[in-house]
Parts: C-alpha cells; structure tokens; sequence
C-alpha cells in the first residue's frame, strides 16, 4: 500500500492498483487451483452470484461502463479457466 502521506500522480497510482490486482488475482488462482475439481462447481457458481451482484451494483453507480464491461470479461475469463 502506498504511504498516506505521500501525494501519488495518477500513473502510480494506476502502477499501485494494477499491482495490487495482480497480487489479488495471483492468490485467488492459487486458492481455485487447489481445489478438486469437484469442490470447483460451488465455488465458480458462488463467482457468478457475487459478479451479478456487483454488476448490478455498479451499473447504478456514476463509474464509466468500461469498469463493467472489465468485471464481464474478467469473470468470463475465469470461468473459461476453471470450469
């Protein structure tokens, strides 16, 4: 996380989340790899349920709908790669 009392440009800032994503989405494949493929159906169904959550979420929020069309094709990615 950056220093709080450091005032950050917009391109660390963007270095900060993207790194930070990677990091997130690095231990969640870790964690969906570990389990066995039958363990897999809950969890990637439980996925879909909280991205329909969160896209419901969002589309009701002043964000720009590129943050949308993101979560769709993140989440379409990985449901391709676990399931």
């Amino acid at each position: 996380m950056p220093e709080p009392s450091r005032e950050l440009s917009l391109e660390d800032k963007v270095a900060d989340l993207t790194g930070s994503v990677v990091a997130v989405e690095s231990m969640l494949c870790g964690l969906v790899e570990s389990f066995a493929a039958g363990a897999r159906g809950g969890l990637l169904d439980r996925f879909e349920q909280q991205c329909e959550v969160a896209r419901l979420v969002l589309q009701e929020l002043p964000l720009s709908p590129r943050v949308v069309q993101a979560l769709e094709r993140d989440r379409r990615v990985m449901l391709e790669r676990y399931r």
